[in-house]
């Protein structure tokens, strides 16, 4: 089976680092920490991230029912805003993704519908931060069928998605999930599917993902991986 990518020079395999604590802000400080192949990390252009993630009421129909949403300088503890709210998706919930995410229409039933929410999101875009998805093919489409559902504007930005860098980055034999890519980085417990979580999670592991490359800017990573920067 073909190796995962590797940058020039890396000769040992993934990065080790040091588990983090349980405490979701000591996660967030221990991004600028130095660690193993860390030197060049001076170098690092500062620059704004936000992680989305949703939850959706069913997989047939635009229908978030929860959205969370993170937003830091890049390897930065400083000035970390998390935002989020459950959605009234105005529609029906599956079985299965209630099985999933453990939302119910009564937990929505006075929640904000999507165009109260979509508001969150875009004043959290203002100073053009890259947005991160772990699974954009799914999130970004989530959005843009609710937007056209509602008959409101898709907002503008730029994404990338951290799925597929893990697929580029970590052995293709092992799971690319946000919980399994969380352990193997060892970022903190979370709660899976809890969208703020999921939203928060997403920046950690972008985070790890620019440590282990040495990546001097989100630019740098998505042309050695071939990892695109799209916008909508």
């Amino acid at each position: 089976m073909p190796e995962a990518w590797k940058p020039p020079g890396d000769r040992d395999g993934p990065q080790k680092s040091q588990r983090a604590g349980n405490s979701r802000g000591d996660a967030t400080a221990k991004a600028t920490e130095p660690g193993n192949g860390e030197n060049r990390s001076a170098k690092m252009k500062i620059m704004k991230i936000l992680g989305i993630d949703f939850e959706t009421a069913n997989n047939k129909t635009p229908s978030p029912c929860s959205i969370g949403l993170t937003k830091k300088e890049l390897f930065s503890s400083e000035g970390v805003e998390r935002r989020g709210t459950m959605i009234n998706p105005e529609t029906w919930f599956s079985t299965g993704n209630m099985a999933v995410h453990g939302i119910t229409a009564g937990m929505v039933k006075d929640a904000p519908t999507f165009p109260e929410a979509l508001r969150i999101f875009e004043a959290m875009i203002l100073d053009d931060p890259l947005v991160l998805a772990h699974n954009a093919p799914f999130d970004i489409p989530v959005m843009a069928g609710a937007c056209r559902r509602y008959g409101i504007r898709m907002p503008g930005f730029r994404y990338m998605d951290t799925l597929a860098l893990c697929r580029k980055m970590t052995p293709r034999d092992m799971p690319h999930g946000l919980a399994e890519m969380a352990e193997h980085f060892k970022l903190p417990k979370f709660r899976h599917h809890t969208a703020s979580d999921d939203a928060e999670t997403c920046v950690l592991l972008f985070e790890a993902l620019m440590r282990k490359g040495g990546f001097g800017t989100p630019e740098e990573m998505s042309k050695a991986t071939g990892v695109g920067i799209r916008s909508t």
